[in-house]
């Protein structure tokens, strides 16, 4: 099954691709293929990301989870010039 959906975004990955490689010569001439071309990048990037979620085993996922960066908070920035705090 995984197989199947996997092949299904490639295709549409290659798809994407190949009509953003016909756009390109158009990219400056017209804001329209313009916007057309940023909507295709913004589309295929989505897919590739389906596509890392697919590929993703579980023991990979739990230790991409466990080495995690913990994420900064504002309040982090203040506690080092805030003595209060």
């Amino acid at each position: 099954m995984k197989t199947g959906r996997k092949n299904q975004i490639l295709r549409e990955i290659s798809l994407k691709e190949t009509q953003m490689e016909r756009l390109e010569p158009y990219i400056k001439v017209s804001k329209m293929s313009n916007d057309f071309y940023n909507k295709l990048l913004i589309e295929r990037a989505v897919l590739k990301k389906g596509l890392n979620l697919i590929c993703e085993t579980k023991i990979s996922r739990f230790f991409k989870n466990l080495f995690k960066p913990r994420k900064k908070l504002i309040c982090d920035y203040f506690k080092d010039n805030c003595p209060m705090i």
